[in-house]
């Protein structure tokens, strides 16, 4: 059974990622030719109190593919996180009296693939727009959060703006919107979490 939900959500992962997602990826491909990158720096902060649980992440990523009509880029490359916090689990059954709620230490450091795409819905001059959503499948060194699984899918959305400063260099910031769970649905051994935060964004063209 888990193995089909993992199959499950590698699949909507590859298929949504080549769709939309952000960052300032956009603008990297109006920078030039030559080898290309852009490095993402985040910190997004939880949304939920049963699930207190504070997200630091790097992307390095390489667009690979770039569209005019509609401005669609395409990038892949690794993404590492690191989360601290807790947890508060529900356990125990209400029929016989063994309802409680459980909080757990919920640290996890993981590292993995992920494959952005962004649409960039305006664009003038230095000035960029994008709107993005994107995917990672990450894995991480311990079952996380507590009582899940050492992997996890992770989904990011929201919009940035770019500014290319020079031929060389791209700097953006983004808002961005984050889910991780292992793809088991509601079920107690997927605690999925949320979170929010700023990204800040360095793109550079050789």
């Amino acid at each position: 059974m888990p193995r089909r939900n993992l199959s499950r959500g590698g699949s909507l992962l590859l298929i949504v990622t080549t769709l939309l997602a952000g960052g300032v990826e956009s603008a990297v491909a109006t920078t030039g030719s030559g080898a290309r990158f852009m490095l993402a720096a985040e910190h997004l902060e939880p949304t939920e109190a049963d699930r207190q649980l504070d997200t630091t992440s790097i992307d390095l990523l390489f667009p690979f593919k770039s569209y005019d009509r509609p401005r669609l880029t395409l990038l892949a490359g690794l993404t590492a996180t690191r989360a601290s916090g807790h947890i508060t689990q529900l356990l125990g059954e209400l029929e016989q009296g063994t309802l409680r709620r459980e909080t757990y230490d919920s640290p996890g450091t993981g590292i993995g693939p992920s494959f952005l795409a962004s649409l960039d819905f305006a664009r003038r001059r230095k000035l960029s727009l994008p709107l993005g959503v994107g995917g990672a499948l990450i894995l991480y060194d311990q079952d996380f959060p507590a009582g899940g699984e050492r992997y996890n899918f992770m989904w990011r959305l929201g919009p940035s703006i770019a500014y290319r400063v020079s031929d060389s260099y791209v700097l953006g910031a983004a808002y961005r919107w984050m889910h991780v769970s292992n793809g088991k649905g509601y079920d107690r051994g997927n605690p999925s979490y949320d979170a929010r935060g700023i990204c800040v964004l360095l793109a550079r063209t050789f």
